[in-house]
């Protein structure tokens, strides 16, 4: 083993989750689709590319917070945390954001660790059974976003009144309306072709679209300014941090575990059991993206099967992984999780600088017409089919008042679909 050699991959994995973590349609796993492809190519064993590979996972895990509170482009992982995020950046705490999300993720790689024997020995008791009942569990979490949407209730309102129900009825059509616009995307994904040869996903303008573009139409109407950044320091109980991230964590090591599960599901999960704040959703989510790709290489380890299109690469060019690969790569993990912690939480204040200064309005026209290009680019006119759909039924669920991780039911619905055999 070549100890420069593995630092210098560690490294230029690093850099990689910079961009793709700050480059708004460009995600890991299409690094690592063409990664796989080339690594026969590199002059160096195809171990180190895949220490490149898992080095720019975790990183991607720290930085894909920051387009979803400066631009509004999130990805299946952060599609939650943009309206927490964004509000919190229109009360001057992007720096504060910025930092929690850095904690939360750090947090997530020590609990991963410290909870890895135990969810190893759950991983190998139960596999089989929570195979068999993850379409179930699907159903029962969509169930449990319709029924915990709190209601405005007006006096003298009866137990089955339109107005004590509203929001449930409204929960209900906004996870129909989405989910139906998954289906049909997941269903003709072969439609979705970028202009240039570079991997893909219809995930792009799906979640773009319903997330993060309507908050900036509606921010165009509002025409809010962004507020001089002025709270640096974390204004939350290291408690409630711990109980936030611990949360995050179990909830992105059930992607790991359930077949068809993705992040965003487990964000989803996660966002059930916070307290509820802003800057609860944001500690929690950004755990369970670590902790996902942690949890990810633990269940390629012991059962040699790829949860995420990442570890799929790493099988493609190493296969089956020894458990000294193993060890070495959650050693690069550490090193690049320590290396993002410190980008994120002593650069935030000059990343945030940038935004400020900017007319925000501007930056708002600017934000839709770069992200109107980018999905041209990556998913060709269709993707902007798509796009302007997903902003439109966006703006529905937005107006509708009602929990907007309903709209997740876009990935949720076409996951029980494929479970019951239906797509």
């Amino acid at each position: 083993m070549d100890i420069i050699l593995l630092l210098i991959s560690i490294l230029i994995g690093f850099l990689l989750g910079i961009f793709t973590g700050l480059l708004p349609g460009i995600h890991v796993n299409s690094i690592a689709l063409v990664l796989s492809s080339l690594s026969p190519l590199f002059p160096i064993p195809t171990f180190y590319t895949a220490i490149i590979l898992f080095s720019s996972y975790i990183t991607n895990t720290f930085i894909n917070i920051i387009p979803s509170v400066f631009i509004g482009a999130p990805d299946e992982e952060t599609a939650i945390a943009v309206l927490p995020s964004h509000k919190l950046l229109l009360e001057g705490r992007s720096i504060e954001v910025i930092r929690l999300s850095a904690v939360g993720s750090a947090l997530a790689i020590h609990l991963s660790f410290l909870l890895m024997p135990i969810f190893a020995l759950l991983f190998l008791m139960l596999y089989r059974t929570v195979d068999e009942i993850t379409p179930f569990l699907l159903v029962l979490i969509l169930l449990f976003m319709i029924f915990t949407e709190r209601e405005d209730l007006l006096p003298g309102s009866g137990m089955f009144s339109f107005s004590k129900n509203k929001k449930k009825i409204f929960a209900l059509i906004s996870i129909l309306l989405s989910g139906l616009l998954g289906t049909f995307a997941y269903k003709y994904q072969n439609i979705f072709i970028p202009l240039i040869p570079i991997p893909s996903s219809f995930l792009f303008p799906l979640l773009t679209g319903l997330f993060g573009t309507p908050l900036i139409i509606v921010s165009l109407k509002k025409k809010p300014k962004i507020p001089e950044q002025t709270f640096r320091e974390i204004s939350h109980k290291p408690s409630m941090i711990l109980k936030d991230s611990f949360i995050g964590t179990i909830s992105g090591s059930l992607v790991s575990w359930l077949p068809g599960m993705s992040s965003g599901i487990a964000t989803v999960i996660a966002s059930l059991f916070t307290k509820g704040g802003d800057k609860d959703y944001i500690i929690s989510l950004s755990s369970v993206n670590t902790a996902n790709a942690i949890y990810c290489l633990l269940f390629f380890y012991l059962l040699g099967i790829a949860r995420s299109g990442t570890i799929n690469s790493l099988n493609y060019m190493i296969g089956l992984i020894s458990f000294d690969q193993f060890l070495l790569l959650l050693i690069s993990s550490v090193i690049v999780s320590i290396l993002s912690f410190i980008f994120l939480y002593y650069l935030s204040p000059s990343i945030s600088s940038i935004f400020t200064k900017i007319n925000y309005n501007l930056l708002n026209y600017f934000i839709i017409i770069f992200l109107s290009g980018m999905i041209f680019l990556f998913t060709g006119i269709n993707g902007i089919l798509l796009f302007i759909l997903s902003i439109s039924i966006g703006l529905i669920i937005q107006s509708m008042n009602v929990k907007k991780t309903n709209a997740m039911a876009c990935i949720i619905i076409p996951v029980i679909l494929m479970h019951f055999g239906i797509l």
